[in-house]
């Protein structure tokens, strides 16, 4: 050993090992918390997809118990508060659950809200909407969406996966995505006024013969000439943007040949498909092409097609095809003119 003025020579560590060894600190910290952050993402990912399980359970028991109300209503899902029977007897649920937080970090690009429920009009089914932000085992992160017997659909157009055409139409595809047993035609179409509710429109997506309940062959929807029903006979179905409630109470009523053939189409595992009113069909002709509704060029003349609304006991409304501004006219109710189906 080497003695310089009585003292060992020691050697200290140089800059660039000191600087070498905090990098590697540095990035065994990074690596590390974005491991643990990506667990926790994960772990809470798990927790909402349990969450949206048990709804769900809870909300078939509840439908179960009210067959005729269906689903609840979404006011009755309030987050902390039970889910109980309209006379308060039995509890589906002992607390709504809520979404855990933290909810926007992760890949998934989630807000800070919570998961939303929403009743559809017949109260047969639901939607409720919801967040992944990292993901979980091959669902990935981002928008996804929850329906009776299915727990998640990927973000796909905006959290629904529209091309799926055996499943319900979350309500926010785009037009011209293919769902709910046909092609979106129309968004958030509203009946009654401010106080009404919103619906998307669908026809199926394959040109059909109806008279045939054969949707898959090469007809333009038009190939099935009917009568509308008897004269002399005032129906009530004079609504002008509710064909549902038009075909419902036609198909009540022999002879109505129109709307039933409409109430009686099972296409795609769908069954509620119904004669359009004169306003809904003048929306489909408008926006009717070869990506929505089916129509084709060529179709000889200017077809008219039967809406399901009344105009008097003699006559009731057709709306004919001529391009871009459909013409809706008066016409006996016993002439035959060209049916196409529709649901919401």
């Amino acid at each position: 050993m080497k003695i310089k003025g009585g003292l060992a020579d020691k050697r200290g560590f140089s800059m660039i090992e000191i600087l070498v060894v905090i990098s590697i600190i540095g990035i065994i910290s990074v690596v590390a918390t974005v491991y643990v952050r990506k667990s926790f993402n994960q772990a809470r990912d798990s927790q909402r997809l349990n969450d949206i399980r048990q709804l769900q359970n809870a909300l078939e028991r509840y439908a179960n118990d009210n067959n005729e109300a269906g689903y609840p209503e979404a006011q009755e899902l309030i987050p902390g508060k039970p889910l109980i029977s309209k006379d308060g007897v039995e509890t589906y649920m002992k607390a709504i659950p809520s979404n855990p937080k933290p909810r926007t970090e992760g890949t998934g690009g989630c807000g800070d809200k919570e998961y939303k429920y929403t009743k559809t009009a017949n109260g047969k089914s639901y939607v409720i909407q919801y967040c992944l932000v990292q993901g979980v085992s091959n669902i990935p992160g981002g928008d996804c969406v929850a329906m009776p017997t299915i727990t998640c659909v990927p973000g796909i157009e905006g959290g629904c996966k529209c091309n799926e055409i055996s499943k319900p139409c979350c309500g926010y595809c785009g037009e011209g995505s293919t769902c709910g047993g046909g092609v979106l035609f129309a968004k958030n179409y509203r009946i009654g006024g401010a106080n009404g509710s919103n619906f998307d429109l669908i026809t199926p997506q394959h040109p059909c013969n109806f008279a045939g309940n054969d949707c898959s062959s090469d007809f333009d929807g038009a190939q099935n000439r009917q009568r509308w029903g008897d004269l002399g006979l005032v129906t009530s179905a004079n609504s002008t943007n509710d064909g549902s409630k038009n075909t419902d109470t036609l198909i009540s009523l022999n002879g109505i040949s129109a709307a039933k053939d409409c109430s009686n189409l099972a296409h795609k595992d769908f069954m509620d498909w119904y004669l359009p009113s004169s306003e809904e069909l003048r929306l489909f002709l408008t926006k009717a092409n070869d990506n929505i509704g089916g129509l084709r060029g060529g179709i000889s003349g200017s077809p008219s097609y039967w809406s399901s609304t009344e105009d008097s006991s003699n006559q009731a409304f057709v709306v004919t095809f001529n391009g871009s501004n459909p013409v809706t006219s008066r016409v006996d109710k016993t002439n035959t003119n060209f049916v196409r189906c529709i649901r919401k």
